[in-house]
């Protein structure tokens, strides 16, 4: 009777070490974004030679109509600074039970081999050539110098830095202008040296007074420099205009970050707002019936208990990534219902909205549901957007709560409406979100300007006469 006991006691407690190894791999994969269950599905398949796609499904029912040019979207490409800039790049094309309009491609130059043909074009010596091409992979990310002149020598075996000087003075002189600079003060004044008409103070700010600039601390180097504040801040308006960033605008051949939409919120036929899972293409995961019949048939043991794990591993797989989807849906679902005026109006309509509430409309626990958005998007009738970035917390107003994505947004525009010669202090602006019923301490506000990068009133202020 104990034996029997103890051998009950020990089946259960491998069921439970079972179900909870099931339950955290489906955990693992519904917080997994699209491109990283794309990677999963793909190590999958080759594998397990059970699943397998099957290229014949179409299901014309599931997929989303587009009629107009500006729903063509395929992947989202993010720059790994995080940058919010959207530009389009076909990426995925086999992840199962998905379909996405039409493609777009796009890819910035190189920089780094836009110099080499610049170099290319020169009248130069080959050897000098060589140089500037060594010069050129010694450049960062930023298309700034990494390296002194020395260095480059020691490292190509010269026997002065004359001709290294002369090929990071070539390379200075190319496209886009400030690369090739050691420090962002000699970035700034090489482009300034191909300006016209450039006060002389400017290029005395650009090499001395970088520091104060970033404060906005005009007067000050007004005074030091023995010249009108108006003329001052002339100055520093050209310095703010040139681009600390030669790169910028070319592929620094950086690791991306690729970003698909999962769902798509729309009006449908009758003007009603719905949730669609959006589908990149049509294949579909199955598990091979040859191999279902042979795990019934075989009389090898080991063949059989090779199949059973392989078929239980496939149809599980199949199960996760179906309910990651049902999952999904339903939490969108669930947004939608809570932030209609969002979707009808925009982010100034967004409502408090908590994890927890979302968790209690679809029946999850809170940690499922955190799982559930993270680095999930949506599309929506005003562009691509973070699920995660929907939950916000409450400020309090007269009669009712305002998110804090709201009261950030009238903050921005306060601030874009104020004059640039008298900014608004953190104390103003707090009174003029009372008069929009909007009341929050002068901290918060300091919060929430941080939050939006957006500087201090000293540091805002302009100082044109």
């Amino acid at each position: 009777m104990e034996l029997s006991y103890q051998k009950i006691q020990a089946q259960s407690q491998k069921q439970k070490l079972i179900l909870s190894k099931q339950m955290r791999e489906s955990l693992k994969i519904l917080q997994m974004p699209l491109p990283e269950l794309q990677q999963k599905i793909e190590h999958e398949v080759l594998e397990n030679p059970v699943l397998e796609y099957d290229e014949s499904f179409n299901s014309p029912a599931d997929d989303i109509q587009n009629d107009s040019d500006d729903k063509d979207f395929a992947a989202i490409r993010l720059a790994s600074e995080g940058e919010k800039s959207q530009t389009y790049a076909s990426s995925f094309s086999s992840l199962s039970e998905i379909a996405y309009p039409s493609d777009v491609t796009w890819k910035a130059p190189d920089f780094r081999s836009f110099l080499i043909r610049q170099v290319g074009e020169l009248p130069i010596s080959p050897s000098l050539e060589k140089i500037c091409r060594y010069v050129i992979y010694c450049l960062d990310e930023r298309g700034y110098l990494t390296c002194s002149a020395g260095e480059i020598a020691n490292d190509l075996g010269l026997q002065s830095c004359k001709t290294a000087y002369e090929a990071i003075h070539i390379i200075q002189q190319m496209e886009p202008a400030g690369i090739g600079a050691s420090n962002l003060s000699e970035c700034l004044i090489l482009q300034l040296n191909r300006k016209e008409k450039i006060p002389k103070a400017t290029f005395v700010i650009a090499k001395q007074y970088l520091n104060l600039l970033a404060k906005n601390k005009i007067k000050t180097i007004a005074q030091s420099l023995s010249i009108p504040v108006a003329d001052a801040q002339e100055c520093c308006d050209i310095i703010r205009s040139l681009n600390p960033i030669p790169s910028r605008g070319y592929d620094t051949c950086t690791r991306e970050k690729f970003v698909i939409p999962e769902v798509q919120v729309s009006k449908n036929a009758e003007g009603v707002f719905c949730v669609n899972s959006l589908r990149p293409n049509r294949k579909k995961l199955y598990i091979n019936p040859y191999y279902l019949s042979l795990v019934k048939t075989t009389e090898d043991a080991e063949t059989r208990n090779y199949l059973r794990e392989k078929v239980h591993r496939a149809s599980s797989l199949i199960f996760e990534i179906t309910n990651r989807k049902t999952t999904i849906v339903r939490i969108v679902e669930s947004i939608l219902k809570r932030q209609l005026p969002y979707f009808e109006n925009g982010k100034a309509f967004l409502r408090p909205m908590s994890m927890k509430s979302i968790a209690s409309d679809v029946g999850l626990n809170e940690s499922t549901v955190s799982r559930a958005v993270q680095d999930k998007f949506i599309l929506c009738p005003f562009g691509l957007v973070n699920l995660k970035s929907l939950f916000s917390s409450a400020a309090s107003a007269n009669t009712t709560e305002i998110s804090s994505v709201t009261i950030k947004e009238k903050i921005k525009e306060i601030i874009q409406k104020e004059k640039k010669e008298k900014p608004f202090s953190d104390e103003q602006i707090v009174s003029l979100l009372r008069q929009s019923n909007m009341k929050i301490s002068r901290r918060t506000v300091a919060k929430y300007r941080e939050e939006l990068s957006i500087p201090s009133s000293s540091e805002r202020k302009s100082y044109y006469a």
